[in-house]
């Protein structure tokens, strides 16, 4: 979804006051702490919905939207995905967010184009470049050596 960030996957209701637990995919942690508004759904298709109240705890993020206020009705979102604006994120100038560089061309330092990039995995340690091709590159300084948003490429030492 164009101008949508993913944040998170809603895992289930909590309590009984339909409250939704989130599965946080992001690592803009402030983006919970200031939610007014998210979307809600899965793919290309995601509804508006109004946040009454959020939290993070532990290693989830707890939000309660309008009109959701028992478990019924929360247990109809589970395991669908949740999505903010992008302008609602506040990022540094030196930050980068996975979905800008989505398609980017890997080259290593060689000059060889080693692939297009598919998606970011995280295994738990850090961020895998997936070129869709069965590489993975660590997305680590070590590895990276430029990323260039003009041209749409990333130059790695790989290889």
């Amino acid at each position: 979804m164009k101008n949508k960030f993913l944040i998170g996957k809603i895992l289930k209701p909590r309590g009984l006051k339909g409250e939704l637990k989130i599965q946080i995919l992001t690592n803009v942690l402030d983006v919970f702490t200031s939610l007014k508004k998210v979307y809600i759904g899965n793919n290309d298709q995601a509804d508006s919905y109004t946040v009454v109240k959020s939290s993070i705890q532990n290693e989830f993020a707890y939000i309660s939207i309008k009109d959701v206020t028992t478990v019924e009705r929360a247990e109809d979102f589970r395991d669908m995905q949740i999505f903010v604006n992008k302008n609602q994120l506040e990022i540094a100038d030196d930050e980068i967010i996975a979905d800008d560089i989505l398609g980017f061309e890997i080259i290593n330092q060689k000059g060889v184009k080693l692939g297009v990039l598919k998606s970011i995995e995280n295994y738990g340690g850090s961020d895998f470049l997936n070129l869709g091709n069965e590489l993975e590159i660590p997305y680590e300084e070590e590895f990276i050596i430029e990323t260039n948003m003009t041209d749409k490429k990333i130059l790695v030492k790989w290889g």
